[in-house]
């Protein structure tokens, strides 16, 4: 929810708003994650952010987390696609 009021803010020009959901959803994603979460969407959804923010070690360790925790075939497809993306982004092609 904190990542749609972002965006609606974004769109309306109101960047402090913005910049506050946006946090919030960082930080409860974080928290959610560091927890153990078992919804595989949240560790994509903070993959991403990670990615968004140039923390692509960050984001790789997060969504190989998120690789483990998952059972759902779709799911683990694009879990493996977000992962073998960032090792062709850190020329770790090996692993890509």
């Amino acid at each position: 929810m904190h990542l749609g009021l972002n965006r609606i803010y974004e769109k309306m020009g109101k960047k402090e708003l913005a910049d506050s959901h946006y946090q919030k959803a960082v930080h409860i994603l974080k928290e959610s994650v560091n927890l153990g979460s078992k919804d595989s969407e949240e560790y994509i959804a903070l993959g991403q952010i990670l990615l968004k923010q140039s923390e692509k070690e960050q984001a790789l360790n997060v969504l190989k987390k998120g690789l483990s925790i998952t059972k759902d075939k779709t799911m683990k497809r694009d879990l493996h696609f977000l992962i073998s993306n960032i090792y062709y982004d850190l020329n770790k092609f090996d692993n890509v």
